[in-house]
């Protein structure tokens, strides 16, 4: 198993560590965790007396006795969290999705019951959303040929061109409304 170990120094030993008794147990510490084959490897956080450490060990016990015989120690305050690969996550995200499909049911945004039924309004949401997007990007170039046909033909009868582009933009609006109101069959 990796684990991510983290250290901060001690609260109370942060000015001790200009003694040259700290410095040697720190650069002993340091060797000893460089020489070790389970560690895979070793950072300091710039600019403070913290850093970390990635170690692969075989059980807990073996993590305890990697970091309770290091010189460090006696310094450090350990953090220890354990990593999981991401193929790993996303199984296990797999298995969560999973048991929300299929698990008990309970009131979720929207007013629907099951995991299941939020998962489908999610998805009907979708094409909605791309379809408002494609009428919107729709409204903008009318708006802006509306602009450049007033720009190049501006003795054109501009009133009623205008009057004919705002009935369209209303067209598309109230088509706006309708896709927003409807659901979307699945």
């Amino acid at each position: 198993m990796e684990y991510l170990v983290i250290g901060h120094v001690v609260r109370g030993y942060e000015t001790d560590w200009k003694s040259v008794e700290h410095c040697i147990a720190a650069r002993r510490g340091l060797q000893q965790f460089q020489g070790d084959s389970r560690t895979k490897t070793i950072y300091g956080f710039a600019g403070k007396l913290s850093g970390c450490l990635i170690v692969e060990v075989k059980s807990p016990q073996e993590l305890d006795d990697y970091l309770l015989l290091n010189p460090w120690t006696q310094l450090i305050d350990w953090e220890v969290h354990s990593l999981t690969i991401a193929d790993q996550l996303k199984a296990t995200l797999d298995k969560v999705e999973s048991q929300l499909v299929s698990g008990p049911t309970r009131t979720y945004p929207g007013g629907t019951t099951s995991a299941k039924a939020q998962l489908a309004q999610e998805k009907e949401k979708q094409p909605l959303e791309e379809t408002k997007q494609m009428v919107e990007r729709f409204m903008q170039e009318l708006r802006e040929k509306s602009a450049q046909i007033s720009k190049d033909y501006p003795n054109l009868a501009e009133e009623k061109a205008r009057q004919r582009v705002e009935e369209t933009k209303q067209m598309v609006e109230r088509f706006i409304q309708e896709l927003s109101a409807q659901p979307l069959s699945a």
